[in-house]
């Protein structure tokens, strides 16, 4: 179990992420098979339910090539503040 800041117990849950750079997704051919078509990575994600963004490891950032549109102020879990830069947003659920 992990203790949050308020030193109650909290469960830890995981997903697998997979990160591809919205470019590339745009620039697919009609029909081709996302992500498989172009440039991705998978990546461990922590489901925190009072996040307000996704915050990507600098290497994912790095490895794909992401934009960055300006910078955020953000907050971590052990209440450490940082500004960090902001990438385009894009989501695609597939089931």
């Amino acid at each position: 179990m992990i203790i949050d800041i308020r030193g109650e117990e909290m469960g830890r849950i995981t997903v697998d992420l997979v990160l591809a750079d919205n470019r590339e997704v745009v620039k697919a051919a009609p029909g081709d098979r996302i992500p498989d078509s172009v440039k991705h990575i998978t990546v461990q994600g922590l489901v925190d339910t009072g996040a307000a963004r996704l915050v990507l490891p600098q290497r994912a950032v790095d490895e794909l090539n992401l934009q960055h549109a300006g910078e955020v102020g953000v907050r971590y879990a052990d209440n450490r503040r940082e500004t960090r830069p902001r990438g385009r947003p894009h989501w695609r659920h597939r089931p």
